[in-house]
Parts: C-alpha cells; sequence; structure tokens
C-alpha cells in the first residue's frame, strides 16, 4: 500500500485503515515510546508487515528525473 492514501473512515480490522507507527520500534528504542517525534500515520497492513523492523526510507516522489 505503499504511497496509497490511508482510509481515515475504515474499521479497525481493514488494510487500509489508520494506525499510529513507531518510526523506531518500541521494542529496541523503548525511551521513544511515546515521543510525538518517532509517531507517524501508517496503513495497518503496512504498520504489521512492518512489525519490529526497521522502517523504509522513503522521501517521496521526484518532482522530476535528475
Amino acid at each position: 500500500m505503499d504511497g496509497q492514501p490511508i482510509d481515515y473512515a475504515a474499521g479497525d480490522d481493514m488494510p487500509d485503515s489508520f494506525t499510529v507507527d513507531h518510526f523506531h520500534p518500541v521494542s529496541t528504542h523503548p525511551e521513544l515510546g511515546n515521543d510525538p517525534a518517532n509517531l507517524r500515520p501508517a496503513h495497518r497492513a503496512c504498520n504489521l508487515a512492518r512489525g519490529n523492523g526497521e522502517a523504509p526510507l522513503s522521501l517521496g516522489s521526484l518532482s522530476e528525473d535528475w
């Protein structure tokens, strides 16, 4: 679902519904568990698939080919 919009109206059990993702997992960085700078929106399916893995370094789409 990377790059797709999050469906904020979807039910909690839907793959494209909103969840809060911890950029640095709480299991490896417990001190950042409640740090707002460590939180970001994610699709439920993407958040579950990532688990405790590393956060992808996505900067979005380029405005043009360089």
